[in-house]
């Protein structure tokens, strides 16, 4: 009798998941590949498309062109920190570029000598002054304020397309935790980075 309680109960959720609509909200556009949440007000979203960032205030009913200086370029990945949402960060084909006001104007941190590698940017979860950004599958580089300043942490051994640094990520509870792919290995720091 539980098994057959369980199976109904299953059943039920997946025809209420499957059952479930997706709304279009904004204009249609060309390819979305990234998007930005603003942490302090949902209805601040951001799309990263080809050669343009969109900003949305009210939660996607209506976007603004902001980002659409470099032509030819995707736009792989938005970032907004929480301690200052003026602030945004993404990852280009050509680089990693920051706008300080809310994506008015933008600026290159990095340009990249080579298209193939994506820039990968990660907030500290405690401390979203802190940024850390993977640069062309070989290096970690580290921004203490909000990405005024960089610094280079730790070069990856570099194998070849495949086998460089990947993914990394930081641990939620315990920030001097780090964990990186590359190269066929799997990479840990507890000092933040600065040693693996």
């Amino acid at each position: 009798m539980k098994i057959l309680t369980i199976i109904i109960i299953l059943l039920f959720c997946s025809i209420e998941v499957l059952t479930q609509e997706f709304e279009l909200i904004g204009p249609p556009g060309g390819v979305v590949r990234s998007i930005g949440i603003n942490p302090l007000n949902p209805n601040t979203v951001y799309a990263g498309q080809d050669g343009l960032i969109e900003r949305s205030y009210d939660g996607g009913e209506t976007g603004y062109p902001l980002f659409n200086k470099f032509k030819n370029q995707s736009v792989r990945q938005i970032v907004i920190p929480d301690t200052d949402t003026n602030i945004i960060f993404a990852s280009i084909s050509s680089g990693a570029i920051k706008s300080s006001n809310r994506g008015k104007d933008w600026e290159f941190i990095h340009q990249s000598s080579s298209p193939v590698y994506d820039i990968q940017f990660k907030l500290n979860p405690l401390n979203n002054d802190i940024i850390y950004m993977n640069v062309e599958g070989r290096e970690l580089w580290r921004s203490n304020n909000r990405g005024e300043d960089w610094f280079l942490l730790y070069q990856f051994e570099y194998i070849s397309i495949g086998l460089h640094l990947r993914s990394f990520d930081i641990a939620k509870t315990d920030t001097s935790i780090m964990y990186a792919g590359s190269g066929g290995k799997i990479y840990k720091s507890t000092d933040s980075g600065l040693n693996w």
